[in-house]
């Protein structure tokens, strides 16, 4: 993920790594080794949040630092299989989620469970201040506006939704369900089908003011089963029209932008 000069990244069964000159140099955390799944940060770079997934029958902790990464504390989550976490702009409320969405507000030193249900969680996302979270999943998005302590279902159309990112007012959104994106101007109240192409898309992302947004794909089968890969899409009005990008195809698995 990338916060101006300071940037994270988490291996598969194996270590955290962070860089404090814009990718320049990277060192490798003193962390236990996880299967890590999911890293976020505060604006700043200081604060980070790593949690990971489960292996087999073993399930993942979260971790958090205060000191851009150079030392680590085991936070009082409960081991699970994390798939995705999400922080506010200082650092001090977080989001995580399992079959179960967890919140932090001091920076991750205790968690409580929320009252979400479960609906097949797959990503969260959250606003700068931390008060708007919105979580979807297989059966629908769900957002909170008051940090996680109460939730509202906001669309139960999206099924399979795998992917989503907000403004940092919480008021932009949007979110991959199947092959489409679909994008929200109030907060998730009435969403539309934007134009980019039906594909299999992995992740996207969002500026700050939410205008501008990016989409990668990932590979996909043909009838001969060989492995298609996917394109980059950006659009600069909030998902109303969308551009493919002058870059090669490549079975992309991620994306992010500068907020």
């Amino acid at each position: 993920m990338l916060f101006r000069s300071k940037l994270v990244a988490a291996a598969d069964k194996g270590d955290i790594w962070v860089s404090t000159n814009s990718g320049v140099n990277w060192t490798s955390n003193n962390i236990s080794q996880c299967s890590w799944s999911c890293v976020a940060s505060s604006a700043d770079g200081c604060k980070l949040v790593a949690a990971a997934g489960r292996i087999a029958t073993l399930s993942g902790p979260i971790y958090t630092s205060t000191n851009s990464g150079a030392t680590w504390t085991l936070n009082s989550a409960p081991s699970a299989g994390w798939l995705s976490v999400a922080s506010s702009a200082d650092g001090s409320k977080l989001v995580a989620l399992d079959n179960s969405v967890y919140t932090s507000t001091n920076s991750g030193m205790t968690w409580a469970s929320t009252n979400a249900p479960d609906e097949g969680w797959k990503t969260v996302a959250s606003s700068a201040d931390g008060t708007k979270f919105v979580v979807a999943g297989t059966f629908g998005i769900y957002a909170s506006t008051n940090s996680g302590n109460s939730w509202t279902l906001i669309n139960s159309s999206l099924f399979g939704a795998s992917a989503v990112t907000a403004s940092a007012d919480g008021t932009k959104l949007a979110a991959i369900a199947g092959s489409s994106i679909y994008v929200s101007t109030n907060s998730g109240i009435a969403w539309a089908k934007t134009s980019a192409p039906a594909t299999n898309w992995i992740a996207i992302a969002s500026s700050a003011n939410g205008s501008r947004l990016v989409a990668v794909a990932g590979g996909i089968k043909n009838l001969q089963q060989l492995v298609v890969t996917g394109p980059i899409y950006t659009s600069t009005n909030s998902g109303m029209t969308w551009a493919s990008n002058s870059v090669p195809v490549q079975y992309w698995v991620s994306v992010a932008s500068d907020r």
